[in-house]
Protein backbone atom coordinates (compact mmCIF):
# COMPACT_ATOMS: atom_id res chain seq x y z
CA UNK A 1 0.00 0.00 0.00
CA UNK A 2 1.39 3.36 -1.13
CA UNK A 3 1.59 5.69 2.09
CA UNK A 4 2.80 9.09 3.25
CA UNK A 5 4.65 8.97 6.48
CA UNK A 6 5.18 12.03 8.24
CA UNK A 7 8.26 12.27 10.30
CA UNK A 8 9.92 15.09 12.36
CA UNK A 9 13.08 14.93 13.55
CA UNK A 10 13.88 17.05 16.59
CA UNK A 11 17.31 18.71 17.06
CA UNK A 12 18.07 18.83 13.27
CA UNK A 13 18.17 22.09 11.21
CA UNK A 14 18.71 19.99 8.15
CA UNK A 15 15.88 17.38 8.57
CA UNK A 16 13.64 19.34 11.18
CA UNK A 17 9.90 17.60 8.98
CA UNK A 18 10.20 15.07 6.50
CA UNK A 19 7.46 13.54 4.34
CA UNK A 20 8.59 9.94 3.11
CA UNK A 21 5.96 8.76 0.66
CA UNK A 22 5.92 5.19 -0.51
CA UNK A 23 5.53 1.45 -0.53
CA UNK A 24 4.89 -0.23 3.29
CA UNK A 25 7.53 -3.22 2.63
CA UNK A 26 7.94 -4.22 6.23
CA UNK A 27 6.74 -2.83 9.49
CA UNK A 28 8.47 -3.49 13.12
CA UNK A 29 7.62 -2.55 16.51
CA UNK A 30 10.58 0.43 15.72
CA UNK A 31 10.76 1.00 12.44
CA UNK A 32 9.63 0.81 8.91
CA UNK A 33 11.03 -0.04 5.46
CA UNK A 34 9.30 1.90 2.58
CA UNK A 35 10.23 2.00 -0.91
CA UNK A 36 9.67 4.82 -3.32
CA UNK A 37 8.65 3.05 -6.90
CA UNK A 38 9.18 7.17 -8.18
CA UNK A 39 12.67 7.40 -7.25
CA UNK A 40 13.93 3.54 -6.90
CA UNK A 41 15.50 4.54 -3.18
CA UNK A 42 14.17 2.34 -0.05
CA UNK A 43 14.07 3.89 3.29
CA UNK A 44 14.46 2.83 6.71
CA UNK A 45 12.13 4.89 8.97
CA UNK A 46 12.76 4.28 13.02
CA UNK A 47 9.50 4.84 14.49
CA UNK A 48 10.49 6.99 17.19
CA UNK A 49 9.99 10.27 14.60
CA UNK A 50 7.16 8.67 13.29
CA UNK A 51 4.14 11.43 13.86
CA UNK A 52 1.56 9.77 11.51
CA UNK A 53 0.75 8.06 8.73
CA UNK A 54 -1.70 8.80 5.54
CA UNK A 55 -2.65 6.02 3.39
CA UNK A 56 -3.65 6.70 -0.34
CA UNK A 57 -6.44 3.80 -0.20
CA UNK A 58 -8.34 1.38 2.43
CA UNK A 59 -6.48 -0.71 5.06
CA UNK A 60 -6.73 -3.36 6.50
CA UNK A 61 -6.00 -3.45 9.98
CA UNK A 62 -6.32 -5.84 12.66
CA UNK A 63 -5.47 -4.64 16.30
CA UNK A 64 -3.80 -7.84 18.13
Amino acid sequence: KVASFYMTYTGSSEWKDRIFTGVVEQAARDHFVVSDPKNGKWYLLPSIYLDFIVFDEEINYKVI
